[in-house]
């Protein structure tokens, strides 16, 4: 099935448009995707650091954990999620809820993780460190507040403060450690005190903060040496045996968080206790919404497709609809119409350029029919006339006996009519072969000088005694370039023409001469030359200044058609004018071949 240039070019705008829907609407979706998941980590991460300080303020309102049960300082935390864990860096889990519970898929240490799927819900999973590096100092409390607190604390190290923002009241609850107490002070921003209370430090562990200290290497018989203040959090100074028997120094904070102690000074934190609070943020919600977003976008881009087919086909269409107008004008044009033409749009757009060329051919086309026509009638007309005379002739020969002398004059007279009839098929196969547009058209230098000479002994002796050839001064050949034969043509036509139309035993002078790198021929004759009005008629075809005169002569009309289609091949011009001593003169040009011997052979016109 052949298709239309609309339906081609709707169709290639429908896949366009469909490849630039479906990559546009996958980077929308992915884009939509990575920011559901971008916003879920980001909520999962705030919801790990929301725990961690739920955690930490609850841990602050017991701050001395007594030895209890292993883990219950975690299993008993209130906090509101359902989906965390607290978990060591080692891997140990401490407590976990919700679907971290059944599969706690954590990576320590990565804000945010991929989206992982449990059945049918899909959570992103994010984690935070528990411990906080940068707690508050002195330096963050006002001075009337401070003020008040070091007349109490004198001597101590602060170990823990908390800001509280009750209404318009700011609290501070501030927590200095001495070697056999805490002191606990709680005090507003304008220096006035609400409490200030001491508890003791315990003489032992707790088991969670035990069970921290069974990481590599494990210690036995644990003991507590003394208690320090480390970045803001009160940290046990313990001893313990190794399995090798050797007696090792460390310290655990609160959490059962285990530092390396060099020379009883504590050094840093040992990774593998670190304690890490894990959050998994159900995306369920979030992913039904991209995915309504999703078919929306799909439902959408459907119509958008189906709306840019149908605009597409009518925009086609209507741009098309000229090409259709020109089709079928143009289909309209046959011979007898050859003069209808088609209408050309104001726009300087590609449609009216192609009316405009259209036109312009169906111009040449037209001129061309005519000349045909006019051909093709003067040539009949032409050839009607001597068929017309030679039957005439045979019929009379045959009407009844003759003598043999008028035998013989009804044949000469018929040999003339012959020959004018083949004088006018030689210049008709002329005609054709160079309205014929000649192609490759072989150009060699010749002299034409020597052409002149071997032409003029190609006349009968009456007419060669009448030719004067006049060869301007030289140091050379005149050598031009063209095609020989057809130049031979044209000269001899000129020649022709000048013997025919000028007085009997008048000169006809032919003159050659070169100069600027071109070869000048001209004829001229004795004549009554041509009036100015009729110089552009004599090429035409079959046009004679006298027909009467032109046939007594045994002229047909072609011969200075014949030389200027030769000229216009050889991209030159015959010119016709009147010469200075009366009479015609005839001339025409050819590029010399001294003067240009490296020029492409002309194509024909």
């Amino acid at each position: 099935m052949t298709l239309s240039i609309t339906q081609k070019l709707t169709v290639t705008v429908a896949l366009l448009s469909l490849v630039t829907l479906i990559v546009a609407g996958t980077a929308l979706n992915l884009w939509m995707e990575r920011g559901v998941q971008a916003d879920a980590g980001t909520k999962a991460t705030a919801a790990a650091a929301d725990i961690a300080d739920i955690i930490r303020q609850q841990r602050d309102e017991d701050f001395l954990i007594e030895p209890m049960g292993r883990r219950a300082e975690f299993e008993t935390l209130r906090v509101p999620f359902a989906h965390w864990l607290i978990m060591r860096e080692g891997g140990a889990v401490e407590v976990a809820r919700g679907i971290l519970a059944e599969n706690p898929l954590v990576t320590l240490g990565v804000p945010a993780q991929p989206m992982q799927s449990f059945g049918r819900t899909a959570f992103t999973v994010a984690s935070v460190p528990l411990t906080v590096e940068a707690p508050l100092g002195w330096d963050d409390i006002p001075t009337r507040a401070r003020t008040t607190v070091e007349s109490l604390t004198a001597g101590g190290t602060l170990i823990g403060l908390r800001r509280v923002v009750l209404g318009q009241r700011i609290l501070f609850d501030i927590k200095v450690l001495y070697p056999d107490h805490v002191q606990a002070v709680e005090v507003t921003d304008a220096g006035e005190l609400l409490e200030n209370r001491q508890r003791g430090l315990p003489d032992r562990l707790s088991q969670g903060q035990i069970a921290a200290l069974s990481l590599e290497p494990p210690l036995r018989d644990i003991q507590v040496t003394g208690w320090r203040a480390y970045n803001g959090e009160l940290v046990a100074l313990v001893e313990g045996g190794a399995p090798d028997g050797e007696t090792v120094q460390t310290a655990v904070n609160r959490f059962g968080e285990r530092y390396i102690v060099a020379d009883g000074r504590i050094v840093q934190l040992l990774e593998q206790s670190r304690l890490w609070v894990a959050v998994a943020y159900d995306m369920t919600a979030d992913l039904a919404g991209l995915s309504l977003f999703a078919r929306a976008t799909v439902a959408g881009g459907t119509l958008l497709w189906l709306l840019i087919i149908l605009l597409a086909w009518q925009v086609t269409r209507r741009a098309l609809k000229p090409v259709d107008e020109i089709v079928t004008r143009t289909a309209r044009i046959d011979a007898p119409h050859l003069g209808e033409r088609l209408p050309v749009g104001a726009a300087d757009d590609e449609l009216s350029r192609i009316a405009r060329t259209v036109n312009r051919m169906l111009d040449r086309i037209q001129d061309g029919y005519r000349r045909e026509q006019q051909f093709t009638g003067d040539a009949s007309h032409e050839m009607r006339n001597p068929l017309a005379k030679m039957l005439g002739e045979i019929d009379w020969a045959l009407s009844r006996q003759r003598a043999p002398q008028e035998y013989r004059d009804t044949l000469e007279r018929l040999q003339r009519y012959a020959q004018s009839m083949q004088q006018l098929t030689e210049s008709l196969l002329i005609l054709a072969r160079l309205d014929g547009k000649l192609q490759n058209l072989e150009v060699k230098p010749f002299d034409v000088a020597d052409l002149a000479m071997e032409l003029l002994g190609t006349f009968p002796a009456d007419s060669a005694g009448r030719l004067r050839l006049e060869l301007g001064e030289s140091t050379g050949p005149m050598e031009a370039l063209g095609h020989r034969h057809l130049i031979a043509v044209l000269m001899r036509n000129l020649i022709d023409n000048a013997l025919r139309y000028s007085p009997a035993q008048s000169p006809v002078d032919l003159r050659i001469h070169r100069a600027n790198g071109r070869i000048d021929v001209a004829v001229q004759d004795a004549g009554p030359g041509i009036p100015p009005e009729q110089v552009a008629l004599a090429f035409n075809r079959f046009y004679r200044l006298e027909p009467s005169r032109s046939r007594q002569t045994g002229g047909v009309g072609l011969g200075l058609s014949i030389a200027q289609v030769i000229a216009t091949v050889h991209h030159t011009e015959v010119n016709l004018g009147p010469a200075a001593t009366g009479g015609t003169l005839a001339t025409f040009t050819l590029p010399s071949a001294d003067g240009d011997t490296k020029r492409s052979a002309p194509s024909s016109a």
